[in-house]
């Protein structure tokens, strides 16, 4: 009767969190869960949504503090060790989101997103052959899935893209940035820096019909952004 009681206790401490993030009250959401974790303190689904709700508040130092434990708790999950990272990543904290990044490749080196962000931090510590790696990785993974995973993972894929392009255009391989952010643009046609950046590479190599069609695609999803429209002009 005892455990009932706590089980009880605990779903309508998770129901009322739940009512609280659907109105974005995370932190509440979290204050809440706090309670539901002092009952089951390693209780690994309310430590989960304890952490999220923390890292949607950004409460960083105590999501962290969160997304260890459970990585010692479950010591073969990646999300974990990614989540933990992703806190740092949020915050601009390259070195140590990428230290965190590692440790969650080690225990699933396909997993497609951390490769993507995880490529994202070298290009902002200017450590470029890392990034072209972990994009490279990202993408070769992405093209041996099958038809359905290729659908759940095409934002990672399209975003690694998209950053390898960027790269090659800064490099000054304009021919394989053009070849990359295409491919970039038909799987992600929602996003107006895939269109603008395709857009560059069309340009740099003198095809600006081409460029100009691709720049007002990203001007329409975007329309006050100068920059994009400074292309056009």
């Amino acid at each position: 009767m005892a455990n009932q009681q706590i089980t009880r206790q605990i779903e309508e401490i998770l129901n009322q969190a739940k009512q609280l993030e659907e109105s974005r009250d995370w932190s509440g959401a979290a204050d809440l869960c706090l309670e539901a974790v002092k009952i089951a303190p390693e209780n690994t689904f309310i430590l989960g949504q304890f952490g999220w709700y923390l890292s949607r508040s950004k409460r960083y130092a105590e999501a962290i503090e969160i997304y260890e434990r459970l990585s010692k708790l479950e010591p073969k999950l990646a999300k974990w060790p990614y989540m933990a990272g992703y806190q740092y990543y949020d915050q601009k904290q390259y070195m140590e989101a990428i230290t965190w990044f590692n440790h969650a490749l080690e225990r699933h080196e396909n997993y497609l997103v951390v490769l993507y962000r995880k490529g994202y931090a070298h290009t902002q510590l200017n450590e470029i052959d890392a990034a072209i790696n972990a994009f490279e990785k990202c993408i070769a993974i992405w093209k041996n899935l099958n038809d359905q995973d290729k659908v759940k993972e095409k934002k990672s894929y399209a975003d690694a893209c998209l950053q390898l392009g960027k790269i090659y255009l800064s490099s000054g391989q304009t021919r394989k940035a053009e070849a990359i952010l295409a491919e970039a643009v038909r799987v992600d046609f929602q996003d107006a820096f895939k269109f603008y950046e395709y857009g560059k590479s069309l340009l740099k190599n003198q095809k600006p019909e081409e460029a100009l069609v691709q720049l007002q695609k990203a001007a329409t999803l975007e329309p006050r952004k100068d920059f994009i429209n400074a292309y056009i002009a």
